[in-house]
């Protein structure tokens, strides 16, 4: 059940509440990863994909996801400040479909290492991000190639949560 699934991610990140979006990325190879729509950028406020472009069957989603969002309250029970990054135009990259999003990022120590795709909306991710984090360094590496395994930036860099890494140190002693 969604209670027994909920049970088991808290235990293992010690998290008191699970936000649930309804869909990822359209036919995307990363198969509904969240980290592909939407990530907290710190507490109570998601940073979430987004697109105008009416052709595009993510704008629906996208729009659907927001809307959930702002209904939401994090695990204190603040609102969700739902803040838009734009999605850039899906590709092929040698024959392989890939969804690239630029929720894809990872906050590291003093920077955020964000994927930019050569899009026209690469310029304005990286503006969003560094309104985000103003007190880190902004980095962008190109993902294109990254993007044809199922992932950007984030997902190359698994975090390990503290208590897998504890059971696991338990484990070699």
């Amino acid at each position: 059940t969604r209670e027994e699934v909920e049970d088991v991610i808290k235990s293992y990140l010690g998290v008191r509440r699970i936000l649930w979006l309804k869909q990822g990325i359209h036919e995307s190879i990363i198969d509904g990863h969240v980290d592909g729509v939407a990530v907290f950028a710190r507490p109570a406020t998601v940073v979430a994909a987004s697109t105008d472009d009416e052709n595009d069957p993510n704008r629906a989603i996208m729009n659907a996801n927001r809307a959930r969002l702002e209904t939401m309250t994090d695990a204190r029970g603040r609102s969700i400040e739902v803040v838009d990054l734009p999605m850039p135009k899906r590709r092929e990259v040698n024959g392989n479909r890939m969804a690239p999003c630029y929720t894809n990022f990872l906050i590291a120590q003093g920077g955020v290492v964000a994927p930019i795709f050569g899009d026209e909306n690469d310029e304005e991710a990286i503006a969003t991000l560094r309104s985000l984090f103003p007190e880190r360094e902004i980095v962008g590496i190109r993902c294109e190639h990254i993007g044809v395994g199922g992932g950007e930036v984030h997902c190359i860099t698994q975090q390990v949560p503290k208590a897998a890494y504890s059971g696991l140190a338990r484990l070699i002693e």
